[in-house]
């Protein structure tokens, strides 16, 4: 359960904040929206699709099998990954659109992460006057700009793509310990067509930034399978798949928000 607030200087001017202790908050995603900037990371190690939402189009990690079980979550929290989503990184925050269409810098006032202002030992401050918010919120709130640009500029890419034919519906059946795990309402690129683009068709493409977003989610197919390994590991019956070298900062007190 979540409840975004905006971040004002009424509301959090006596307040800090700290990083997320774990990553129990992600538990009970199957899936976590990407952004097309931080997809050639994520195609390293996470199988990439597409869904459609209320006739908008985007990209998402599939992180479980199941409803309400993402596989990359460890019991104690842990994120067991070697990449971290973007929208993973910024948590408590996040960016809102308001009733007059202005984006929202918001913090989830049920994380557990706000502490007083009188804890001078720990934590970042939310502001630092009335009109200067602090140093780390400053990073979280352009990070999450980044973000919201990319996000973007990622439905336009698969505006274009649904436009010129090329999603096609990708049902996961995946054998778990002898039993059938089903995933539904997943798209992926169909090669074919993708092949068979027109000139025209291919410099739309090109001048988009379209093959990247393509290709990244064909190479990230092949990581499905380690989801089984992962189901196995969590459920204390195998090892999750030999993966890079964790991403992002998770343990040493320091924000981490480097490249998507």
């Amino acid at each position: 359960m979540t409840n975004p607030v905006p971040v004002s200087y009424s509301r959090f001017a006596n307040s800090k904040w700290r990083q997320k202790p774990d990553y129990k908050f992600a538990a009970e995603h199957a899936t976590c929206k990407l952004v097309a900037t931080e997809l050639p990371r994520a195609c390293m190690c996470l199988p990439i699709a597409f869904f459609k939402n209320e006739n908008v189009y985007g990209c998402s990690a599939v992180l479980g099998l199941e409803p309400n079980n993402n596989l990359f979550v460890s019991s104690a929290g842990k994120w067991l990954g070697s990449y971290l989503p973007a929208i993973y990184r910024s948590y408590p925050f996040n960016i809102a659109v308001d009733e007059n269409g202005q984006a929202v810098l918001c913090f989830d006032a049920e994380s557990g992460l706000e502490i007083g202002d009188e804890d001078s030992s720990s934590g970042y401050s939310f502001f630092v006057s009335e009109s200067e918010p602090g140093v780390e919120t400053a990073k979280v709130l352009q990070f999450l700009k980044s973000v919201q640009t990319s996000s973007l500029a990622t439905e336009q890419v698969c505006n274009l793509l649904d436009e010129l034919g090329l999603f096609e519906d990708w049902p996961v059946t995946l054998e778990v310990n002898g039993e059938q795990k089903q995933v539904n309402g997943l798209l992926k690129i169909n090669e074919r067509k993708l092949q068979s683009l027109s000139p025209e068709q291919l410099a739309r493409m090109a001048e988009a930034g379209a093959f990247m977003v393509c290709y990244c989610q064909l190479l990230s197919m092949q990581h499905l399978n380690d989801l089984i390994q992962y189901y196995q590991k969590k459920s204390g019956k195998g090892q999750p798949p030999s993966e890079l070298s964790f991403s992002a900062d998770e343990g040493g007190g320091t924000l981490n928000f480097d490249n998507l």
